[in-house]
């Protein structure tokens, strides 16, 4: 009784070891997704910033 039990237990820490990778796969894939949303976000309000600022400057000149 006692090794099936031992099997069993081994048999479940691999399918949760598995299971876990899959998640922190997952969890990597969204950390990267927001990086790349929050960088564009960043790009695009430079972009805007600097285009404002020489645009003012052009009228202020």
């Amino acid at each position: 009784m006692q090794d099936t039990f031992n099997y069993n237990d081994y048999q479940n820490d691999q399918i949760v070891k598995k299971y876990d990778g899959r998640i922190n796969r997952h969890h990597l894939g969204i950390l990267f997704w927001r990086l790349g949303v929050a960088f564009s976000i960043i790009f695009i309000v430079l972009l805007l910033a600097r285009t404002l600022i020489s645009i003012t400057s052009i009228i202020i000149f």
